[in-house]
């Protein structure tokens, strides 16, 4: 079985480039969320997680043969969340709004569309605060961006196009053995 399935660190990876030719943070300051790896900057507070929150089937499947192969293609809809933070909630706001706001665009279609997800739409941006190891309050701008992406399933499938019946008299090539009425030789 073939099977073109979607690879989550390949979304984060787009999403990453995205967010970084979108907004004015620099490179290294633009994370995947639940990796324990990872160090957030130490000097500043201007940063972005992203973090792969939701993968869901819509309909149903969509079938089409061909040859000896079935092709099933589904249509999944994933979630990254997008937590921008800020020394400042202006900082951590200009750095969202501009990522947000252009993903509602056309902009957004043309950066994910050839790189196989399409942009479907993003939640409001919500104000989180959080707290850092010195107990001062961060700004944290979060939201959801949402996609759609096609899995591809091909399968081996034997089936066929035409049938040549030969009809044979059962009761002549197969005779029975026995009494067909139920009673048995002795009984008579």
């Amino acid at each position: 079985m073939n099977t073109q399935m979607l690879n989550p660190l390949s979304l984060l990876d787009a999403v990453y480039e995205y967010v970084k030719n979108k907004s004015n943070l620099e490179e290294n300051c633009i994370f995947q969320g639940g990796n324990n790896f990872s160090h957030l900057p130490k000097e500043h507070n201007n940063f972005a997680i992203l973090t792969l929150l939701s993968l869901q089937q819509i309909g149903t499947n969509q079938e089409t043969y061909h040859n000896d192969t079935i092709i099933i293609e589904s249509l999944i809809k994933i979630g990254v969340q997008v937590d921008i933070y800020g020394n400042t909630l202006l900082e951590a706001w200009q750095n969202m709004l501009s990522t947000h706001s252009l993903f509602h665009d056309h902009v957004a279609c043309n950066f994910f569309i050839p790189l196989g997800y399409t942009p479907l739409y993003a939640d409001e941006i919500k104000v989180i605060n959080t707290v850092d190891s010195s107990n001062q309050y961060v700004p944290r701008l979060t939201t959801t961006f949402y996609f759609s992406y096609k899995n591809i399933n091909v399968i081996p499938f034997d089936f066929f196009d035409s049938v040549k019946v030969n009809v044979v008299n059962v009761d002549v090539k197969f005779p029975p053995i026995g009494d067909t009425h139920g009673k048995s030789k002795k009984n008579k």
